[in-house]
């Protein structure tokens, strides 16, 4: 029901590549950071012609009640994986490794409920999903071992330790207009 405003996304990747070392044949470190944010909302007249129960949201023939919304979230990936491997390519390998990745994300939605007869505010709701993060170190080995030019074998496994927590709950605003909304003032939700 929204239109997105503005969205961006960071994004940096490191690759270190280390290969005929007197430890290992190769070890590889990939490091990388994403950083991904929007907002929006619908309040552009081309989205209300679209979506007409926009504004008569509850069907009223005497008191239409309109919907505007707004949003807003951010989304955060990062981490590492590091790789060492045993062997030449079309060989046997052997590789061990560990990695970590961690997410952070959160999303904000404003409901605002307005008589559009009156002008005047029917209803004010903050739908908020907390920030909250995941945390997943693990450590893998994998193995190949060619049998044939048609015939290679693989064998791996991986133990991870996921954990997961909300950071903190955001409060609900008491008398905070969000700040687009035409129309409505913050006096207006007093």
């Amino acid at each position: 029901l929204t239109d997105i405003n503005a969205l961006v996304t960071d994004a940096y990747t490191a690759r270190l590549t280390m290969t005929d070392q007197p430890l290992f044949d190769r070890m590889t470190v990939d490091a990388w950071y994403n950083d991904t944010h929007f907002n929006g909302d619908n309040l552009r007249p081309g989205k209300r012609e679209q979506i007409p129960q926009l504004d008569n949201f509850l069907n009223s023939a005497t008191s239409p009640i309109g919907l505007f919304l707004e949003t807003q979230a951010d989304s955060i990936s990062r981490g590492f994986r590091e790789a060492m491997t045993w062997g030449r390519e079309k060989e046997w390998q052997f590789t061990v490794g560990v990695d970590l990745t961690y997410l952070s994300s959160y999303l904000d939605e404003y409901d605002i409920l307005k008589n559009l007869t009156t002008n005047s505010l029917a209803a004010f709701f903050d739908s908020p999903i907390p920030r909250a993060h995941l945390a997943d170190p693990g450590i893998f080995v994998d193995s190949i071992m060619p049998m044939s030019d048609q015939l290679t074998l693989k064998a791996g496994a991986r133990v991870d330790f996921a954990s997961t927590q909300v950071e903190h709950l955001q409060p609900i605003p008491n008398g905070i207009a969000p700040p687009n909304v035409q129309g409505v003032t913050p006096a207006s939700y007093e």
